[in-house]
């Protein structure tokens, strides 16, 4: 994914891994959506705002709720990348997934990764798009 968002993942909001679309990561998928899903929980209930979005290290993760708020979307970005781009970017990215996927698709997913392969070619065209 050659953009301002390097890679993105998309989990469940109870934080099961549906899937992810990174080039080569060495994260655990289980624990870094657990502890997503963690972080995002537990800022909402102590400060009853959304986090949108978080720095570790040299990397942004950007967080957006999606999907009638079943789905988390998170991107990678480096951390000075600019917000608004991100935004925008994340903006168009779950236009995608929610014109594409109901709660009800995802709750009768099979697990089969391919499922999702007409949204990756989505993304794949929009950020070449914006490339241009």
């Amino acid at each position: 994914m050659p953009h301002i968002i390097v890679e993105l993942w998309i989990l469940s909001v109870t934080g099961i891994p549906l899937v992810n679309f990174c080039e080569e990561t060495k994260l655990n998928e289980i624990l870094f959506s657990a502890l997503i899903s963690s972080i995002l929980s537990f800022v909402e209930s102590s400060t009853l705002k959304e986090l949108n979005s978080f720095t570790m290290g040299n990397y942004k993760f950007t967080c957006k709720k999606c999907l009638d708020d079943n789905v988390i979307m998170v991107g990678r970005s480096l951390s000075n990348a600019n917000n608004k781009k991100i935004q925008q970017s994340f903006r168009v990215i779950a236009n995608f997934f929610e014109d594409m996927f109901t709660p009800s698709d995802l709750k009768n997913w099979d697990g089969d990764i391919s499922f999702f392969d007409k949204y990756k070619e989505k993304l794949d065209l929009y950020f070449r798009m914006s490339e241009l």
